[in-house]
């Protein structure tokens, strides 16, 4: 299985909104990790699985300020 790289999920995201579209992040997120673990016989499970964790996770320390000062 081919490594999934962050770069995509930026590359996707830059995309949609440079042609006018919005995607929320954990559906494009499941998306990329539902392509990735297609040889898998529960790859959606799995991606939603591991996009859920995501919730579980705390905000790096730098993130708030660098949110605020956009």
């Amino acid at each position: 299985m081919p490594t999934m790289r962050p770069n995509v999920l930026l590359r996707d995201r830059f995309a949609l909104s440079a042609a006018g579209g919005q995607a929320d992040f954990a559906l494009l997120t499941r998306d990329a990790l539902r392509r990735q673990l297609s040889a898998t016989q529960r790859a959606g499970e799995a991606a939603r699985h591991m996009v859920a964790g995501f919730a579980e996770l705390d905000v790096h320390p730098d993130v708030p300020d660098g949110v605020r000062a956009l």
